[in-house]
């Protein structure tokens, strides 16, 4: 039961967590292309793992940004041209469009496992409930 709810609270968060990455822009936005100029590796996870720096030009300015170098079914390299997603009236406030599209399909599955895990912990209970002779009658 405590295991189900441990799941639920665990991939719930994953699933918060993978919204809030997603959520759009709270002003206009428009898209630029960006470069990858350099990638990091994951001490951690080094198969398919890290961040990558993606610069990106808005009115003859220079930004760079840095975003998972796994994003969804892309797996970035240096050289790499991916599409750039930036606030107009703040171009250095950026996502990469990949990445944002990869987190809203992380909370789907995030949310689904979550709700199936709550539904376990409640038979769980269930079953605890009945069995420990705490039911009325």
């Amino acid at each position: 039961m405590q295991f189900f709810a441990f799941l639920t609270a665990a991939f719930g968060g994953l699933g918060l967590y993978s919204s809030h990455l997603s959520r759009p822009l709270d002003q206009p936005t428009a898209r630029a292309s960006g470069t990858v100029v350099s990638t990091h590796e994951s001490t951690w996870f080094p198969k398919r793992a890290g961040s990558a720096s993606v610069r990106y030009a808005v009115g003859g300015a220079d930004y760079l940004i840095k975003t998972r170098r796994d994003p969804g079914e892309h797996f970035l390299r240096i050289g790499d041209v991916v599409p750039v997603e930036y606030a107009v009236a703040a171009p250095a406030a950026a996502r990469g469009v990949w990445a944002a599209d990869a987190a809203r399909s992380d909370a789907t599955v995030c949310f689904w496992i979550a709700g199936v895990c709550a539904g376990l912990g409640l038979v769980s209970f269930g079953g605890w409930w009945r069995s420990s002779g705490r039911r009325g009658g």
